[in-house]
């Protein structure tokens, strides 16, 4: 009687790291962007908060305002205003990848990031449609 053992070798299963990648263009800087938002309707937020006063619930309410006025501004194609949002030593690594990740899930193609500050601009006006004579 003949007995087969067989040996199943299961491969380790490596999970590949989660990354951000993202452009930075080398033809915008600080004063172009500045240029671009001069005239328009500044909505800031300020996202460092400070420890005596910091409330779980007051800052989660904070993070969803962001995240409703950066759909809003992507969903109604509003050009005219712009979202800043103020970080500071109060803020985590963390807090900056979710605001990253906000900025991938609406689909957000124009923002930038300088001075401890992160700016949203709504999508670019696209060309005018030009009215039928009737």
């Amino acid at each position: 009687m003949v007995v087969l053992l067989f040996y199943l070798y299961k491969m380790p299963h490596y999970e590949r790291p989660h990354m951000l990648k993202f452009f930075l263009p080398m033809t915008s800087s600080k004063y172009t962007i500045l240029q671009d938002i001069r005239g328009k309707k500044l909505n800031s937020v300020d996202l460092n908060e400070e420890a005596p006063t910091y409330d779980p619930w007051f800052y989660q309410q904070k993070r969803d305002f962001i995240a409703r006025e950066i759909g809003r501004m992507q969903f109604t194609h509003d050009s005219e205003s712009v979202l800043k949002v103020h970080f500071g030593d109060k803020n985590s690594y963390g807090d900056f990848v979710w605001l990253l990740d906000q900025a991938v899930r609406y689909r957000c193609k124009r923002y930038a990031w300088f001075d401890d500050d992160f700016y949203f601009l709504g999508p670019a006006p696209s060309e005018l449609i030009p009215l039928l004579n009737l």
